[in-house]
């Protein structure tokens, strides 16, 4: 054979090699494209099943639960109790309209029965005439439902056929009854997708299961494993003896047509166990037809190649070689450069894929992107699985449903559908359900976008915690702000009040003997006037912030002190059957502290503990050490250290939830009109403990409250006792020369009797102006001065003054304000100490004393 036929032999066999390798390549794509035509019609009819089965699944899940809930719809609590008497006659009675109403609704609504907790049939609302049979043989799913007493939805084989049933659970009175059963057609699935496909459709069921069935009314008939029912009845018996129902699919042919009957679904009863089958049959006679002419024409079109061929290089054989060497390289060189771009642009889109995933992964908004129709998610970013609790694989298979409350879910759908209709939504303070079952809200933008082919919305969502946080504590400073404008405008004026209504009730007892008839009459005005100088004292504390003096002490003895205090014995007199333990078990105890505000935290907490309790309980008070860390560390607000760890514990009955966020509110109480409690004490203690640099935090439930207060343990090694000072310390002055400074005449009068019942000599002045001429003119052992007076120059401006003229003398400030920035000026100028209006005779004395007592 010369080069010429080689070539032209050669030739052909290319051609017949590149034909035969296309139409392998051709055939094996179609084939591929086939299956997934029918995977697809698969996925379609499996849609179509699981839509159906969670509508009505949520519609009478609500529907039957709603039935028996005989507290929340009264009218129905006769029904109920005359199935728990098993008075049939009246039960019908009364069911009756809800069947009635069911069947109206839907016409696929079959089964309606009440059935015992003895698995005995009460009535059957849509077979009357059949009750009383004991069905535990071959009703599984309801002996279950009654031991468990727990809902069930499933697929059942029962005798009028396999159908969906859902099953609640009924009590009555807290006792349980039985249940409620409501049934849907055995022959609705195969008929809505029947008619969705329009496809010949058929349920299967194996014998052994099929055998209870005595009234079904689907056209079947039974192979030696298998009943088949069907609507097409006569399209499945022309291929009996082909067909193996144990086969997910297998090829049909009959008549010159081609089918595949495949198996979508299992229809799986309340164990998840399958109870039946969907099967459907897909026609690809189209297809396959339209496959074979293809062939056809690629065979006869090779063999029109070869002879066309033939003609063109037989007698054309030099030219055609050298153009074939021409072409060859030509395609060559285009073959690389199309490869260049394809991995070019291959690269570009890969790229633009990952920067896009990289923005949704890392924003700071969660994002979840979700079917319009359905509802399933099919992406989550971090940020939300953060927000929910969830892992990203965990997200990715779970609906929107699943993400919301049972409760809100109803609103927040109907807004769902509505942001479909339009290209950007927004809907806020949308409530979210995270796992654990705590709730957040979150504001939700959405837009519509396709995504893996499916219609979908992508929202993006704005966790509002620490907005809500921010917007609360906003609320509080500010009602913080206008209580302290109102303290701070009365307390002065208030607390020179009461400085006369404690203070000359305390002169009159000094001098009227033991047995005077008017000593208790004044014993309680004085000790009046002294309760109510203590809750003005609470309201500063409160709006003025504490901001006092702190240095180390041991709490274990301040513990002690206050059980032995009069507060705590009338305390537990006044409540006999109440035991409180302390245990005292921190081995350091010792903090930076006020002993004064710790006694008022444990005043209030114990109080507030005994009070809890109804009747006979118990108050457990206890220290411990406690390290906290970046992990352990409450809310995260404390910082990392070493602590003492204070509890108070009650048995009571817990506080309600509408009340616990408002706990540490000025003035809110829930204790009724005349009993103890301002509604200041927790506000106070609230205070005192951040002054402190501690953290409090409550927990609460039906067994009882704690509170929890934490306080760093300070480092300094020399720790200070709380001395017991009491009122028998003599205070009687040496003659020592006092002028007193202060615009109110009343108290200039009164202090200048205090004063003069002390054995002092007293001068006054009624301004700061007229203290400095007095000053100018007199030396004096003392000066107190008023901090705020009306008209002139003020207290720290007299004190100023004063030190000008005479830098030597001595000066005490006298305030009814809390100790605010001008008095702590005033005491770098030079005042010794403060005294707190209202002051008793005592605590005047004791001030004066030491005073003068400073080198």
């Amino acid at each position: 054979m010369n080069t010429k036929w080689k070539i032209i032999v050669l030739v052909m066999l290319t051609i017949v090699s590149v034909s035969s390798v296309f139409l392998y390549f051709y055939v094996k794509d179609n084939r591929a494209a086939l299956n997934l035509l029918i995977e697809k019609d698969i996925s379609k009819v499996q849609e179509i099943i699981k839509t159906l089965e969670e509508e009505n699944h949520r519609h009478y899940k609500n529907r039957i639960a709603g039935l028996v809930d005989y507290r929340t719809f009264p009218n129905r609590e006769k029904m109920i109790r005359a199935f728990a008497l098993r008075d049939r006659e009246k039960l019908k009675q009364l069911s009756r309209p809800f069947a009635d109403r069911f069947l109206q609704e839907n016409s696929n609504f079959s089964s309606f029965s009440w059935i015992t907790q003895e698995n005995i049939v009460c009535t059957r609302l849509l077979a009357p005439q059949r009750y009383g049979d004991d069905i535990s043989a071959i009703r599984p799913d309801i002996v279950e439902a009654n031991r468990t007493q727990k809902p069930i939805f499933g697929y059942m084989t029962a005798p009028n056929g396999l159908e969906p049933r859902l099953i609640q659970p009924v009590s009555y009175e807290g006792k349980p009854v039985g249940v409620v059963q409501f049934g849907l057609s055995e022959s609705m699935l195969i008929d809505i997708i029947h008619k969705k496909m329009d496809t010949a459709v058929a349920m299967v069921i194996p014998n052994e299961k099929f055998s209870i069935v005595k009234e079904s009314k689907l056209p079947r008939y039974s192979t030696d494993k298998f009943t088949i029912q069907s609507r097409q009845l006569n399209f499945f018996q022309q291929f009996a003896p082909e067909i193996n129902w144990e086969k997910l699919q297998q090829r049909l042919i009959i008549n010159d047509k081609e089918f595949v009957l495949a198996r979508a679904i299992e229809l799986l009863n309340f164990k998840d166990e399958p109870e039946g089958y969907i099967f459907v049959v897909l026609d690809i006679t189209d297809q396959i037809q339209g496959l074979n002419a293809r062939i056809s024409f690629i065979v006869i079109l090779t063999g029109g190649l070869l002879l066309i061929s033939f003609l063109i290089i037989y007698p054309s054989y030099g030219s055609l070689v050298q153009k074939i060497v021409t072409l060859n390289q030509s395609l060559e060189e285009s073959n690389f450069t199309l490869e260049d771009r394809v991995q070019e642009r291959t690269g570009e889109l890969l790229e633009s894929e990952k920067r896009f995933k990289e923005v949704l992964d890392h924003s700071p908004l969660g994002i979840v992107i979700s079917d319009q129709t359905i509802m399933n998610i099919y992406y989550a970013n971090p940020a939300i699985c953060s927000m929910l609790g969830y892992t990203q694989s965990e997200l990715e298979k779970m609906n929107i449903e699943s993400i919301h409350r049972s409760v809100d879910f109803p609103q927040i759908l109907q807004g769902f559908k509505n942001n479909c209709n339009q290209e950007n939504g927004l809907a806020l303070d949308v409530p979210f359900l995270k796992n654990g079952g705590s709730v957040f809200e979150a504001d939700i933008h959405c837009s519509q976008v396709k995504f893996k082919g499916h219609d979908c919305l992508i929202g993006f969502i704005i966790d509002l915690t620490e907005k809500k946080k921010l917007e609360q504590h906003l609320r509080r400073t500010n009602k913080m702000e206008a209580i302290g404008l109102m303290a701070g405008g009365v307390a002065h004026d208030l607390n020179n009040v009461l400085t006369a209504i404690i203070s000359y009730p305390e002169l009159m007892l000094r001098k009227l003997p033991a047995d005077h008839p008017m000593k208790k009459q004044l014993e309680e005005i004085q000790a009046s006037g002294q309760r109510a100088a203590g809750i003005v004292s609470d309201l500063l504390t409160i709006a003025r912030g504490v901001t006092v003096n702190k240095e180390p002490y041991d709490l274990h003895p301040l513990i002690q002190e206050y059980m032995t205090s009069a507060e705590y014995k009338n305390l537990s007199t006044s409540h006999p059957l109440i035991n409180c333990e302390f245990k005292c078990e921190a081995g350091s105890s010792a903090i930076d502290c006020s002993p004064l505000h710790f006694s008022k935290i444990l005043m209030n907490l114990i109080a507030n503990a005994f009070e809890a309790i109804d009747g006979s309980g118990r108050v457990t008070v206890s220290t411990t050490n406690t390290q906290l860390d970046q992990f352990n560390n409450f809310d995260g607000s404390v910082p990392p250290g070493n602590y003492l760890l204070l509890k108070i514990e009650d048995s009571g009955s817990g506080i309600a939830a509408k009340d616990l966020e408002h706990i540490f509110e000025p003035f809110y109480s829930t204790k009724m009109m005349g009993q103890s409690g301002t509604g200041l004490g927790l506000s106070m203690v609230w205070n005192i403990v951040k002054d402190h640099n501690g953290h409090i935090s409550v927990a609460t439930g039906t067994q009882g409250t704690t509170f929890e207060l934490v306080f760093p343990v300070t480092e300094n090694q020399v720790v200070k006792n709380r001395q017991n000072s009491g009122d028998n310390f003599d205070y009687q002055g040496r003659n020592e020369q006092i002028l007193i400074v202060d615009d109110e005449p009343q108290l200039l009068d009164l202090t200048s009797e205090m004063l003069s019942s002390l054995n002092y000599r007293v001068s006054t002045a009624a301004s700061g102006e007229e203290a400095l001429t007095v000053i100018s003119e007199k030396d004096f052992d003392l000066v107190i001065v008023d901090m705020q007076m009306g008209a002139g120059i003020n207290g720290r401006q007299t004190i100023e003054k004063i030190k000008a003229i005479k830098a030597e003398t001595k000066i005490i400030i006298a305030s009814g304000y809390a100790e605010s920035q001008e008095v702590s000026q005033a005491l770098k100028k030079g005042a010794i100490s403060f005294v707190h209006k209202p002051y008793t005779l005592s605590q005047l004395g004791k001030a004066v004393t030491e005073a003068l007592e400073v080198k």
